[in-house]
């Protein structure tokens, strides 16, 4: 790199035969080093082969390098250097050797601290020991880049700003008019001077049947009845003293006819202009009614002053039109204020105002109470009714209001609350007695038919032990030459006499004896299957299971089993011939249901009144504890059992049982 970097000039020839023969008097070391030293700047010289010579102060401070690192040595080998400072400082380098003027450019430096510094190189042919050398200044700009950066962010957010702030107010600008426009009333700004408008929505001309630039011609003693022009300054002119104004006059429209008109005057001042803002509202309707609601007045006060209800008459803006005798006994003077802030010191409309919601709703009635405390601190009650006034048309132009005094109601229906909780609590009081006593009377009577089965039970226990008694004899009697088949065979008669014999004892202990439930939570689907087990299902019999596990109960999961199994086998039994046994479930949010449906010869329908009783039973043999002993079990989880059925049609069977059972 450096060879390239070198090239003897015919101007270098020159100077060096200049030297050889004495012509050069001039110390440019001497002046170089001054140079140097008066430049405010890091500055270097560097020679044609790219090799620093010289260096002042300044450029040791930003450097934080020692002369023994930096003369003598290339800018290339110069750590504090990127890649790409050296790349843009060879090329400008070889640039001035071709003697091209090169513009002042940047380059960064990365000095011991770490710290990156952005400087501006500017460099100027000197002589340095006879021979030409850059002088090259380093201005360091890293402030001032900084400082743009941080302005150009600062130019940025406040351009954003500014944006925000048009797009802000472009959309008030629309908003207000949207609702300008849009208002149900005339809003006019009127300049004083000429009484003309200068703006004004589409109301305010609509009002007086005018196109729009018909109506921008006009001035107010062009439309107002009964006023000259000079008594229009003179009105402005109060108005103009006193800041605003409310009162009625008449206008007159294009056509002629005479509209009676609010209008609400008010000073605005806009670009130094003082302007009127006026609201017109056009009250000829209103008028109109109140003066013929006023015509009716007397023959209402007649037929109302002794009726002892309270009669109002209330306008759309919640002014009083007229009251009976009976309201304005309380409320002397009440006329022509508003209702809300007379009858109950409220600055808005009462909540669950009966006469608002005929104006909102088109309600055709309304009725609530309402209650307060008289002058007195006594607590009162009032119900509020109310109904539309209408004009012909059918519009609701106002609302009639009664007040009827409900104070003794309200005071003898909480007497009767108070008397009908205490009537609840002695309804339970016997209730729960009641339900003490028929305990006793159940439990009496169930004793009762164990007393009355106790022949029953004499005679179906005489059958197994007959035949117990019958076997042993015959094995006695027969003992030496019995055969080994004989033998089994009466031992088995003996068994089966035993069981039947345990499970008449067995089912009348069970019916006896209050059930203790053993309380867990299961699935249906996990009862039915513990159930299913003990049961052998005949192959000609198709079992639908649709129960779920998603249906969770607190039960005793032993007697729960029993009863499905005890149902399962009747349903069984009933289908000598095959058929379909379909089991599911269902359930809500406090019970669950399960349902047997089977498609077996069916029940009787004079056997289904008394299906759960105990003893009764159409099999040949058992005492018909089975369904009898199934109902207390669901009963005592606080469930039911029921059945439905017709012959040969089946029957179906449903439990209901709480999800929650208390033992």
């Amino acid at each position: 790199m450096t060879a390239n970097l070198s090239r003897e000039t015919e101007e270098d020839k020159g100077k060096k035969l200049k030297e050889e023969s004495g012509e050069v008097g001039t110390n440019f070391e001497q002046v170089n080093q001054i140079l140097l030293e008066v430049v405010p700047d890091p500055a270097v010289i560097v020679n044609q082969q790219g090799i620093f010579v010289n260096a002042n102060e300044e450029f040791y401070k930003i450097t934080h390098l020692n002369p023994k690192n930096i003369i003598g040595k290339s800018f290339l080998d110069l750590n504090i250097l990127s890649s790409e400072a050296k790349r843009v400082l060879a090329e400008n380098f070889v640039r001035r050797l071709r003697d091209e003027v090169i513009a002042p450019y940047e380059i960064s430096l990365k000095v011991e601290s770490g710290e990156e510094r952005i400087v501006e190189i500017k460099g100027k042919k000197i002589t340095h020991n006879n021979k030409p050398a850059d002088l090259v200044i380093l201005h360091d700009v890293t402030d001032r880049k900084k400082a743009a950066k941080q302005l150009e962010q600062y130019s940025k957010q406040l351009n954003a700003m500014v944006e925000e702030k048009i797009q802000e107010i472009k959309e008030n600008e629309l908003r207000y008019q949207i609702l300008f426009n849009q208002a149900p009333v005339g809003i006019l700004i009127i300049d004083p001077e000429t009484t003309q408008a200068v703006e004004f929505n589409e109301e305010a001309h609509k009002q007086l049947g005018y196109s729009r630039e018909e109506f921008s011609e006009l001035k107010i003693s062009d439309y107002e009845v009964n006023e000259t022009p000079k008594e229009t300054q003179l009105r402005i002119k109060s108005i103009l003293q006193e800041g605003r104004a409310q009162f009625e006059t008449k206008h007159r429209t294009k056509n002629g006819e005479i509209r009676q008109v609010m209008n609400t005057m008010q000073i605005v001042e806009l670009k130094g202009r003082k302007l009127l803002h006026v609201v017109t509202k056009d009250v000829t309707e209103q008028k109109k009614m109140e003066e013929a609601l006023q015509l009716e007045r007397d023959k209402l006060e007649t037929v109302t002053d002794n009726i002892g209800v309270g009669l109002g008459i209330i306008s759309k803006d919640y002014r009083i039109i007229w009251v009976n005798s009976f309201l304005r006994r309380f409320n002397p003077g009440c006329e022509g204020k508003i209702c809300y802030s007379t009858f109950n010191n409220l600055d808005t409309v009462c909540p669950d105002c009966s006469v608002k919601k005929i104006f909102d709703n088109n309600t055709e009635f309304d009725s609530h109470d309402y209650a307060f405390t008289d002058r007195d601190g006594n607590p009162r009650w009032v119900q509020l009714i109310a109904t539309p006034i209408k004009d012909k048309d059918g519009n609701v132009i106002a609302a009639l209001e009664a007040s009827v005094d409900v104070t003794e109601k309200k005071l003898l229906e909480k007497k009767l609350r108070e008397y009908s909780e205490n009537l609840e609590q002695l309804v339970e009081k016997r209730t729960e007695q009641l339900k003490q006593a028929e305990k006793a009377l159940l439990k009496a009577e169930r004793f009762a038919a164990i007393g009355e089965t106790a022949a029953m039970v004499g005679h179906d226990l005489r059958n197994p032990l007959t035949a117990i008694k019958n076997a042993v004899y015959y094995l006695r009697a027969k003992q030496q030459s019995i055969s080994a088949e004989q033998f089994q065979q009466m031992l088995s008669l003996i068994d089966k006499s035993i069981e039947r014999a345990d499970k008449i004892i067995s089912d009348l202990l069970e019916y006896s004896r209050e059930p203790k439930l053993q309380l867990s939570k299961y699935s249906v689907s996990a009862i039915l299957k513990e159930a299913l087990q003990q049961i052998q299902i005949p192959p000609n019999i198709t079992l639908q299971d649709l129960t779920s596990n998603d249906h969770v109960f607190t039960v005793d999961k032993e007697k729960l089993s029993r009863v499905f199994i005890n149902i399962i086998k009747n349903a069984v039994e009933a289908m000598p011939n095959g058929g379909t046994l379909q089991i599911k479930s269902t359930q809500n949010r406090q019970y669950i249901e399960v349902i047997f449906a089977d498609t077996g010869i069916g029940i009787p329908e004079e056997r289904l009144n008394n299906l759960f009783a105990p003893l009764v039973t159409s099999k040949a043999q058992g005492m018909g504890f089975g369904l009898a002993i199934c109902k207390r079990f669901v009963e005592a989880h606080g469930g039911t059992i029921t059945v439905k059925s017709k012959e040969n049609e089946g029957a179906t069977f449903t439990i209901t049982v709480p999800k929650n059972s208390e033992s």
